[in-house]
Formats: structure tokens, C-alpha cells, sequence
């Protein structure tokens, strides 16, 4: 039995994680994407504002997205691994005078 609940408990871990990994990937990439591209068309615009940006541009981009996506990651894995251990009947309990 104990197995068993182990086992369920851990399903609802991995799904749990799974859906806030999926949404905050989702967030960070529709803010990175656009950004990425708009800084690189305006690199065209104001090619005199800093000289020799254009070929270490990409990989400064490049770098700065995989760090946020590693971040992002990381932080919903943490925020996953505390809400899994919360007993939700505990939370759900009426009368606690919060």
C-alpha cells in the first residue's frame, strides 16, 4: 500500500512539473523569441552605436537564452518539488483562521 502510494504520489510530481515546466518555457520563449529578433533587426538600424557587435550578437543572444531557460527551469523544478510536499487536505482544511 505504501508502495503503491508512493508510486502515485511521485506520478503527480513528475505531471505537476511537467505542466509548469511547460508553461514557463511557454512565457520565457514568447518574451525571448521576439526579443532576440527584434535586437538583431535593429542591429541593421545602428550599426555604428558599437563596432564589432554584429558578429558576437548571436551568441551573446544565443547565451542569454539558454542562462534564462536554465533559470527557468531550475526555478520551476523547485517551485514543483515544494508544492508536491504539501498535504493538500492539510491546505484545504476549513476553520484554520486564515
Amino acid at each position: 500500500m505504501l508502495a503503491r502510494r508512493h508510486c502515485a504520489s511521485l506520478r503527480a510530481s513528475v505531471r505537476l512539473w511537467g505542466a509548469l515546466l511547460r508553461k514557463t518555457l511557454v512565457a520565457v520563449g514568447s518574451g525571448a523569441l521576439p526579443g532576440v529578433v527584434i535586437a538583431l533587426a535593429m542591429t541593421r538600424y545602428f550599426p555604428d552605436l558599437i563596432r564589432g557587435a554584429d558578429a558576437q550578437m548571436i551568441a551573446t543572444s544565443g547565451l542569454a537564452v539558454a542562462t534564462t531557460m536554465t533559470v527557468a527551469v531550475a526555478a520551476s523544478r523547485m517551485a514543483s518539488r515544494r508544492l508536491s510536499r504539501l498535504d493538500i487536505m492539510e491546505v484545504l482544511r476549513p476553520g484554520d483562521g486564515a
